[in-house]
């Protein structure tokens, strides 16, 4: 009689503690439903990206409202640049940041006359909004080795830009004989200044434009390219889109001091703007 009296009271004692243990799993359910991020535990990097992904979300529609164009717009818009800078762009945008961009150079930059970094300017400034970017021209009148010990530079280094489109200056280097090792180890110094002002900087490489019926240019300009190749930057190699420049037509887009004249720097312009906005080339 006892031991079935015992049997009972356990069986009703375990009734109960099911019962009190599922209200209390159910309460626990209730909390996190109206609180999923307290119960959210980090435990690997591809989750906590999970978490960011959602602010950034939040963040962007924020962006989208004060830039008047929204993030699939965007990714178009960078559509035609490397991954690695296309996702500063959409950085900035997420953080509801301005994006700095110095455009540095030698007088192919053109900036008495309307030339091509003018046009590049104007023409990003108008598209991604002046709220989102800002765009800096710093044209400079000598060799590379006078550029890398300049103000100029200095100043460069100190704004920190985020992208930093470099015309090399062997145009320049070339006239003034500074020799293609050391223009190359001028341009290491000077980046790795930027470099260390910014590590999260995007560098592209430009050439100067051509010339007509060159010799040793044209070397010099390929050596440009390796340069920027071996040291793992990017390189916009604007040289495709201008005319033979062992041909006579060249001299229809240079002005008498072998620079770009206002053809010139409409296509120079028409190159850079169509990389940093998504247009096909023409």
């Amino acid at each position: 009689m006892i031991q079935r009296i015992l049997t009972l009271l356990s069986f009703v004692l375990f009734v109960v503690i099911i019962i009190i243990g599922g209200l209390h799993w159910k309460a626990k359910l209730n909390e996190a439903v109206s609180n999923p991020n307290g119960y959210v535990q980090s435990t690997n990097s591809s989750d906590a990206s999970t978490v960011s992904e959602s602010g950034d979300g939040e963040n962007a529609s924020t962006a989208e409202e004060e830039n008047g164009w929204n993030l699939e717009q965007l990714k178009t818009y960078t559509a035609n640049l490397p991954s690695d800078l296309a996702d500063i762009f959409k950085q900035a945008f997420y953080d509801e940041r301005v994006l700095h961009v110095s455009i540095v150079g030698s007088p192919s930059l053109g900036v008495e006359e309307n030339g091509w970094s003018v046009q590049v300017q104007e023409q990003l400034e108008e598209t991604y909004g002046t709220d989102f970017l800002d765009v800096n021209i710093v044209q400079f009148d000598g060799t590379s080795t006078a550029f890398v010990d300049s103000e100029e530079a200095k100043e460069i280094v100190e704004e920190a830009p985020d992208l930093l489109l470099l015309e090399g200056f062997t145009l320049e280097d070339n006239s003034g004989l500074v020799p293609v090792n050391t223009s190359h180890e001028n341009l290491r110094t000077f980046l790795g200044e930027v470099i260390e002002a910014n590590p999260n900087v995007g560098i592209l490489i430009q050439p100067p434009n051509p010339i007509y019926a060159a010799v040793n240019y044209p070397v010099q300009v390929e050596e440009l390219k390796n340069f920027a190749e071996l040291e793992g930057l990017h390189y916009l190699d604007h040289w495709q889109f201008w005319p033979d420049p062992n041909s006579s037509e060249i001299l229809d887009y240079l002005n008498d001091e072998s620079l770009p004249n206002e053809e010139g720097h409409k296509l120079w312009a028409d190159v850079v703007v169509n990389y940093f906005v998504g247009k096909a080339d023409e």
